[in-house]
Parts: structure tokens; sequence; C-alpha cells
């Protein structure tokens, strides 16, 4: 037999001719030629005993399935199964400042990107297979622009299997980059990468322009059509750094869990004001969010004050006025506080600024910062219903229009968080007085069930109400009819 021919025995004998067919086979007695059988086929060799010897021409990754076989030292001119498909082993950069959720993060201007491989790559299927991507430039706007780099082989692995990716021109400041591998990508065997791979970093901020951050960092995917930013939780952060503010390439790192994950804060501080800010705020101020926010120079060490104040934007979910996530912390109440590290407390900062879904600050170095709500202190909505109250009337019932029943009372609406209602009759007797907590009972509302304090109807008549919380009141008159 030719020795450039591979003897494969089943039941029978079969001749495989060697090349990069198209498929495998399974069964019977047949003859596989070049056409038949590729380097991704399918399925593997089955259903019967056999033996592959004497192979030359490409490395043999993989034997069959089924029964016995026997696959002896060579080469075959295919590959049983998926094949001996190019991947990428590892990727790395000539300089990572830091490390945040695995993405490098602080990257020089300069560096390169070097690509590692399992195998000598195609030169000619280069520029298909790898593409250098902008996905958010420095104003934290989301991108899906090719950037121009340098692909070529790594002077540096005498194995030649690690590609280098050069800027055309220095990486731009504060810019989220993807280096992504796809299928298009062939070894020099002709064999396709197997999956594709996006290899993201993060460059160093410039000083010298606008820096616009968002926390967390990443969140970026890119697709065919487009690029989009992921939500990675409710609660995210915006930085607005303006120009000059730093004199040197510096990054931002964030953390959303100082109290279990600080960058340089004393945790206790941080339980200790939560500590002291619930007291406080009669158990509504314990915080929506947090970040600890540090600037950093290219050694990985904490820089100065900004000469330029930054701003600061938190932005949360809520539903109904409720802030997502919690039981009565009103979204109106929320502001932004920083933390005093000498006294171990949350200080309101004092140009913190609501808006819908967002609070806004600035500050100029290194924090803490906590969004906390409170108590809400507002009366001037309170209003009650229904009013007039008509329990035996003919339109009673507790619906829309109708005049309320025994059973259902008159509710007081639009409550602040934590108040105190009290009933007087016209001449100014009081005829009951009730507590409101938003922690304890509805939110914003509480029923007064017609009955003075000393648990009898109270007649018919005009009645005078008063609401009071700890910063606002509010008068208004109800009437009863028996």
């Amino acid at each position: 037999m030719n020795k450039l021919k591979l003897w494969f025995l089943l039941s029978s004998s079969a001749v495989i001719l060697l090349g990069r067919p198209a498929r495998s086979a399974q069964g019977g007695n047949y003859t596989l030629t070049k056409d038949l059988w590729g380097a991704s086929g399918s399925a593997m060799l089955s259903g019967g005993n056999y033996t592959l010897n004497d192979c030359i021409g490409e490395q043999n990754s993989q034997g069959g399935t089924n029964r016995d076989n026997q696959v002896l030292p060579g080469y075959c001119g295919g590959h049983f199964g998926n094949g001996n498909m190019l991947h990428v082993v590892n990727v790395a950069l000539d300089s990572t400042t830091f490390t945040i959720n695995g993405m490098p993060y602080g990257i020089p201007l300069q560096s390169a990107a070097h690509i590692q491989l399992s195998d000598q790559i195609e030169m000619d299927t280069l520029q298909k297979g790898v593409a250098v991507i902008t996905l958010q430039d420095h104003l934290g706007q989301v991108s899906n622009q090719p950037f121009a780099a340098q692909l070529s082989v790594d002077p540096s692995d005498p194995s030649q299997h690690t590609l280098l990716v050069i800027p055309n021109q220095p990486w731009q400041g504060n810019t989220l980059y993807s280096v992504a591998v796809s299928p298009a990508l062939q070894s020099v065997d002709g064999f396709p990468a197997d999956q594709n791979t996006d290899f993201q970093f993060m460059t160093l901020l410039d000083p010298h322009q606008q820096n616009i951050i968002y926390a967390p960092l990443g969140g970026i995917s890119a697709s065919g059509s487009g690029t989009s930013r992921s939500p990675v939780y409710g609660n995210t952060l915006s930085i607005n750094i303006p120009a000059d503010a730093l004199s040197d390439y510096f990054a931002v790192l964030t953390d959303a869990d100082p109290l279990h994950n600080p960058i340089s804060v004393d945790p206790q501080a941080v339980s200790d004001a939560n500590s002291k800010a619930l007291v406080s705020g009669k158990g509504y101020s314990s915080p929506v969010a947090m970040q600890e926010i540090s600037f950093m120079n290219v050694a990985g060490q904490k820089t100065g004050a900004l000469t330029r104040a930054a701003q600061i934007s938190f932005s949360f979910d809520s539903q109904n006025g409720l802030v997502s996530g919690t039981s009565a912390i009103r979204a109106g109440t929320l502001r932004l506080y920083t933390l005093d590290q000498d006294h171990h407390l949350w200080v309101e900062m004092p140009d913190s600024t609501p808006k819908i879904q967002t609070v806004s600050g600035s500050f100029t170095q290194s924090a803490v910062f906590a969004l906390i709500g409170g108590p809400a202190g507002d009366a001037s909505d309170v209003y009650v219903f229904p009013n007039p109250w008509r329990p035996h009337g003919p339109n009673q019932g507790n619906s829309a229009g109708q005049t309320g029943t025994d059973q259902g009372g008159l509710t007081f609406s639009n409550l602040p968080s934590e108040c105190t209602i009290r009933i007087y009759t016209i001449s100014g007797e009081k005829v009951r007085e009730l507590h409101h907590s938003d922690l304890n009972g509805t939110l914003g509302q509480e029923k007064w069930d017609g009955n003075t304090s000393g648990g009898s109807h109270a007649a018919s008549g005009v009645y005078l109400w008063r609401v009071e919380s700890d910063s606002d009141s509010k008068n208004g008159k109800l009437m009863i009819i028996r």
C-alpha cells in the first residue's frame, strides 16, 4: 500500500487518503478521501473495532469512539472530532497599573498587547481575524468604532505563537478598548479560532482633557449592531472630572463595598457611621449605596486633592416613590453624604442636589460617599378621605365616591414618614391622638376608626385635625355624619 494512504480497520478494511476532508463517517465499509473528511468534522469515527496506523502529514488530535480502538504514534491528514482548533492562550499588556473585576485598568497610552495563541498564525487571515475596537470614550460615551493598530508576530516569542498589537497612535486616555479575536483567524494549518474572544482594557486618564467615569467599570459589550452598556446593578455612579484637575496621568479606583472590601478606608469608621445614621435618622438613614473613590498615580499611590472640583452623581431605581430594595425610604429624601473618618460620621454634602432618580454633588479629594435617605417631613399634601364620613348613609361603602363604612373608618393620606395626628372638637377638646410611622404601617397612610380615646363613637359634627412632623405641620377639617 502507498505510504501516503492511511489504513483503517473496521469489520473489514477501508482506505483513507491523506488530506483535510470534510466529515468523518460511521459504521460499515467505506473509503474516505481528501474531500470527504475535514478539519472540523462533526462526528468521530464510530461503530466498530479499528486501528489507525502509520500517519503522516498534520497532527492527529483525537481518536474515535465506540468499542475498541487504537491510535498509534504518527500524523494524519485530518483529525477526528472537532480537531485541533486554534485558541487564545493568554492576552497581556506591557504594563497594567490595576486590575478591576478581572479587567486591566490604568493602562499607559503607549502599551502594546500580546496575544498568545495555541499555534502559528496564517498571516493572510490576521486583518479579518483580529480587530481593535473603541468601546467607550473618555466622556463615557459608548461606541463601536475600529481603532487603527499594527498587527504582527511578536518578535520576542521564538515559537511565533504570539501576536503583537501596537496602536498606530497612542491609546486615548480614559478609554475602554477591546481586542477581539474571531474564527476568521486561522492557524498555518488552516484551523480557525475555536470561539470569539473579547479582551477588554481601560487606559489611564489624561489630565489635560475632561474625563467622565462610570462605576462599576465595564458592563460594555460589543456586537454587530453596536455597543451597549449593560447595567451591573441598580445604583450606579458617574464622576465628571474637569480638564487640568490633576497634573499627571492617573487612575480612579472605585469600590461599592468599603465596609467589606475597602481600598484604603478603615471599615470600622464606615460601620460606626452607619450605626449612628440609623439612630439619628429614626431607622430611615441607612446607606442605599456607597462608593469609595481614590485618585491614584501610575505608581499606585494616592494623589493629592484636585485643583478643580469634580462632580459626582449617584443614580438609583425607584418604584411608587420608594427607593428600590427598601421598604420605607422615599426617593425624595435621598442626599449625598461623605464620610468623616476622624469622627466616624456621615456628613451631608452642602451642595447635594436631588433630581429624578439622581443625586449629585461636588468634591475635590479621595473620599467615601454614600447615598442616604431619611424620614420625609413634608406635611403639605396631607388630606383625609372620605370627607364627610357617613358610614350609614345611602351611599356608604369604601369605593371611590362613596362615604365610607364603620370598618373602613377615615384615612389620613400623604403623611410624613414619622408624625403625630391629633383630632379636636370645634371647641378645641382633644378627641383622639394617633402616631404614624412608615416603618410600622402603611406608607404615608393612617386610619382613624372614628372613635374617641375613650373608645366611644365620635358624635356627628365638624372636627379639626392637625398633623405634625419634626419639620412641618398641617391643619384641616373633617365632618362626621352618623
